[in-house]
């Protein structure tokens, strides 16, 4: 099954704004993120509009230049002849409805090209919603094909998934669209024609949702279509769960596969997935800690240089410089820490204070600027307003903290509207999501574990709010108020209970040695266990032992379902 990104709309803020200042690198950057998360193919939506209209044959030059993927453009293209001509033999031209007259002449304008043609089973006349409406359309197709010399191996038909708006539907189903119809429409006209494919594009299943629910839809639905026979599938490669799905159950195997309703494969080859990791953000250089607290006071260069040396030999990623709100002489100490940290070790930084004027004073200092990250902005005007230019400026990275003017959010709406007004800001200061790692705030679980829950249903809701922003979180912040011996063991599963849902960086305690191999991917057996137990599979407890038995006992109580005391691991 083909992987079709749809990133490349003119929804996505970040898509436009490089479409409008002709941003080459932004273009194929894009690009290359989606078929690195597997996509064969791309979706180019620019819309009816003449202005972007006027764009199309710049954005074609670059991606037939810097790209093998096949292009699905929006039938604007029809009206741009010379383009036609010009690009013809490369695209293929999404989506045009099923009016008669109009798509003979289409077939008879393209036919002598290589290009592709997409074909939605609507015309004028009616939108069907049952598999007879449907088929009765693609007959009609495949008509006027046959009339017209168009080759059917050309043609994908999209069968149209869309929710249903009647009352009686939104009361007793929530308006979710009727899987069974487009199934076995998708059946019908692999029947029809052996040659001809079939395409669907997979948000349409959940536009009547909240967007926290809408990907795990997604992963409902999408093992229902490939079972049905689906050729393509135009989604959200960002969503790295969805796209692993795609991933394990494709039915482009060289054995036959057959897929279950539950999205198991049986026979043929199992595919090899790569172990999910995170990048490791080291949070011990802190005023806060007993030996760089003590150094950072009386500026001793040599323990926090050690302290730098140890943390990157534990692999970590980024080192974060953490010198509270420093409010004396913050615009001092920051610099100084960097130059010390920097003359020590060539690994990024992450500067983390509540000063601004110590941010700002930090940021001067950091050599490689464009791989620091800047630790944090928060949805607090104020501090948006001082730090938004500088990180623009400088080009660094950004951790979007998910905290507001009144503070904590409720719930995970509450974030998700937080990260949209943060993504806003962001992006018209000309800072792309690719540079921004939201975090949405692990808070102690002595206060109970809703507000954990909440924070991993805003993780199912960020490659919706942000297609290809990236995430972070303090591990530490869950296991807050715990006993020191017991906090690693909430750090770990926390973490790998946020990877199900594509965690991408972490602070973390780097001097634990089990949870960064956690983050390299070497544990996949436990989060094998506890991705499973997300998805309501449990094991018998009495099977497991060690870290397994830790790990099914620490989830039981972050998920709520165990009440949490200190002798958790004992019960």
């Amino acid at each position: 099954m083909k992987i079709i990104g749809e990133s490349m709309h003119l929804t996505n803020p970040l898509f436009l704004q490089a479409l409008e200042n002709k941003d080459e690198e932004a273009i194929v950057s894009m690009a290359e993120k989606q078929a690195a998360a597997g996509a064969g193919g791309i979706d180019l939506n620019l819309g009816s509009s003449e202005r972007l209209g006027s764009l199309t044959e710049w954005l074609l030059t670059i991606l037939l230049k810097k790209t093998d993927l096949e292009l699905f453009i929006s039938s604007h293209i029809l009206k741009q002849t010379d383009l036609l001509e010009k690009y013809g033999d490369s695209i293929t031209i999404n989506a045009v409805t099923a009016n008669l007259d109009e798509l003979a002449q289409t077939m008879d304008a393209i036919k002598e090209l290589s290009c592709g043609l997409t074909v939605l089973l609507v015309n004028r006349d009616q939108t069907p919603a049952d598999v007879e409406g449907r088929l009765d359309i693609a007959v009609q197709v495949l008509e006027t094909a046959e009339i017209t010399g168009f080759p059917p191996a050309r043609i994908y038909l999209d069968p149209v998934i869309s929710c249903r708006p009647d009352p009686m539907t939104m009361l007793l189903g929530g308006g979710l669209p009727d899987m069974e119809t487009v199934c076995e429409s998708i059946r019908l006209i692999k029947a029809l024609n052996t040659e001809v494919k079939s395409i669907a594009g997979l948000s349409n299943t959940s536009v009547c949702l909240e967007s926290g629910k809408r990907s795990a839809l997604h992963l409902r639905f999408l093992p229902l279509l490939v079972e049905a026979g689906l050729d393509a599938v135009i989604c959200n490669c960002y969503d790295r769960q969805l796209v692993k799905l795609a991933g394990e159950i494709s039915l482009e195997t060289e054995d036959e596969t057959r897929i279950s309703l539950g999205g198991e494969v049986t026979g043929g080859k199992e595919n090899a997935n790569s172990p999910l990791t995170v990048k490791g953000i080291a949070e011990s250089i802190n005023i806060m800690g007993t030996r760089s607290g003590t150094a950072m006071k009386s500026r001793e260069s040599g323990p926090i240089q050690e302290m730098a040396k140890e943390e990157t030999e534990a692999g970590a990623a980024y080192i974060d410089l953490n010198i509270g709100p420093a409010r004396k002489d913050g615009t001092k100490l920051m610099p100084w820490v960097v130059e010390t940290v920097e003359a020590a070790v060539d690994t990024p930084l992450c500067l983390d204070t509540t000063n601004t004027d110590a941010m700002i004073a930090g940021f001067r200092a950091v050599q490689n600027k464009e791989a620091a990250i800047m630790n944090s902005i928060s949805a607090q005007p104020e501090r948006m307003k001082a730090l938004i230019p500088v990180a623009a400026e400088t080009g660094c990275n950004v951790i979007a903290l998910l905290w507001g003017p009144d503070g904590m959010p409720r719930d995970s709406n509450e974030r998700a509207s937080m990260a949209v007004d943060l993504l806003t800001a962001l992006n018209e200061a000309g800072i792309p999501n690719e540079k921004i790692l939201f975090d949405p705030i692990g808070t102690p679980m002595t206060l109970g574990a809703d507000q954990i829950a909440s924070g991993l249903e805003f993780m199912m809701m960020l490659p919706d709010i942000a297609p290809g922003a990236g995430s972070t979180v303090g591990l530490s912040n869950v296991s807050n108020g715990v006993a020191e011996h017991l906090r690693k063991y909430l750090d770990r599963t926390y973490l790998i209970m946020l990877m199900k849902y594509g965690q991408t960086t972490a602070i973390v305690n780097s001097y634990d040695v089990e949870l960064m191999a956690i983050c390299r991917g070497e544990r996949p057996e436990l989060v094998e266990l506890v991705h499973g137990m997300m998805d309501g599979n449990y094991p018998d407890p009495d099977t497991l032992e060690g870290t397994a038995l830790e790990h099914y006992k620490t989830y039981r109580c972050l998920s709520g379902e165990a009440i949490f005391s200190e002798s958790w691991l004992e019960l």
